[in-house]
């Protein structure tokens, strides 16, 4: 879950993450509208699949017109956040 606060609070002009501005748990839970759920055992985020094919169809006028780029343009900034390209750097290969 922490991760995904962390992926979710970084956008393609961010150079540092501001622990304020992670979203809640509930918070992207409720915003998934029973397509993810939370394992408090080992933490874990996980997609409903019997409900998604059907969520996204209903919502498709909603989707990403491109979300490969999206993805990527997300990915990127997230390795280019300062805290999380200092844990790159700090690791031993």
């Amino acid at each position: 879950m922490m991760e995904l606060r962390h992926a979710l609070s970084i956008y393609e002009d961010t150079k540092d993450i501001d622990p304020e501005d992670l979203p809640s748990a509930k918070a992207i839970l409720s915003s998934c509208q029973g397509l993810a759920v939370f394992s408090g055992v080992d933490y874990t985020v996980d997609v409903v699949p019997s409900t998604a094919r059907e969520f996204l169809q209903k919502n498709l006028d909603k989707m990403d017109r491109i979300p490969d780029l999206t993805i990527t343009q997300i990915c990127i900034a997230n390795l280019s956040v300062n805290t999380v390209a200092m844990l790159l750097t700090s690791r031993s290969v």
